[in-house]
């Protein structure tokens, strides 16, 4: 399991250094329910990552699966 989670840490750092590198960041804002973000932290510690770099995970994937169609 550390090693799966040390391999996901390291691809997601790729990731975020490749973006950083090559493009220009802009920052979201929204709103979510508090209950909703308690639960994403504490899941987002689990996995040793943050909201920020997981939102980012999830919106590439996101915008990934639907270019693909």
């Amino acid at each position: 399991m550390f090693l799966t989670v040390l391999s996901g840490t390291i691809g997601l750092l790729s990731l975020f250094v490749y973006m950083a590198e090559t493009e220009k960041m802009i920052a979201l804002r929204s709103e979510i329910p508090e209950s909703l973000h308690i639960k994403l932290k504490s899941y987002c510690a689990l996995d040793q990552t943050n909201i920020k770099q997981k939102i980012a995970e999830l919106v590439k994937g996101y915008v990934d699966e639907k270019e693909k169609k």
